[in-house]
């Protein structure tokens, strides 16, 4: 069951460059928490919020941040 994910990621990064690709894949651990507390009533702790939080930011960063030439 692992085949499945390595070829979506390679067509990812093929289709949108490894850059954004790599971004998308961090936030799916965030997606994840949000549907488990919206579909499943899983309960949100202070420390996912602020793993959440972490994620997020270092996304911002690092998106806001220019290739070298």
């Amino acid at each position: 069951h692992t085949v499945l994910p390595t070829f979506m990621v390679m067509w990812a990064v093929a289709r949108v460059g490894a850059p954004l690709a790599s971004q998308l894949g961090m936030v799916g651990p965030v997606s994840v928490l949000f549907l488990a507390w919206w579909i499943l009533d899983e309960p949100i702790t202070v420390l996912q919020l602020l793993g959440t939080a972490f994620v997020l930011t270092g996304m911002l960063v690092l998106g806001r941040l220019r290739p070298r030439k």
